[in-house]
């Protein structure tokens, strides 16, 4: 068995590692129905990365939404609720009650008042019970920093 120096693992402990967003198996999180999973399937996908990458693009958008024989729109609610899982602690449930509170997109959840947000979270949390433990403001907060991060790194790409 290896064995860490004590300085070493101080040192592990004291610097926080960059954890990557997590996705998730499609058929896991109540996204989408039995009949287009089956769709999906066929087509390759079958986590939400998958999806997302489907979709990335406008054009990607409507070749996918034409496979799967679903309205763009409904494409692009699915590409919105995936893209939103690549913010680091925000997974199905916490994309699910951010909608809930009005925030459908990175972009949106980008320019929110943190306090305020998790104010609405709150509120619709007790109309819903989405969420066992509600988000310190202080998270809610580094979900908008990172939203804000994403936003402009795309914005750099075009």
């Amino acid at each position: 068995m290896n064995r860490l120096c004590p300085p070493v693992l101080a040192l592990m402990l004291l610097v926080p590692l960059q954890a990557a967003a997590s996705h998730y198996d499609l058929a896991s999180i109540d996204l989408v129905t039995e009949a287009e999973m089956t769709r999906l399937g066929k087509l390759g996908i079958r986590t939400t990365e998958d999806l997302y990458n489907a979709t990335r693009s406008n054009k990607r958008l409507v070749r996918f939404a034409r496979k799967m024989k679903v309205q763009q729109r409904q494409a692009r609610d699915w590409r919105d609720f995936c893209d939103m899982l690549h913010i680091r602690g925000a997974g199905p449930k916490v994309v699910r009650i951010l909608r809930y509170a009005g925030v459908r997109k990175l972009a949106q959840l980008a320019v929110r008042n943190p306090e305020k947000l998790s104010e609405r979270i709150r509120s619709e949390n007790k109309k819903r019970a989405v969420l066992g433990k509600l988000p310190a403001v202080e998270l809610v907060g580094n979900w908008i920093d990172q939203a804000k991060d994403l936003v402009r790194k795309r914005k750099k790409r075009r």
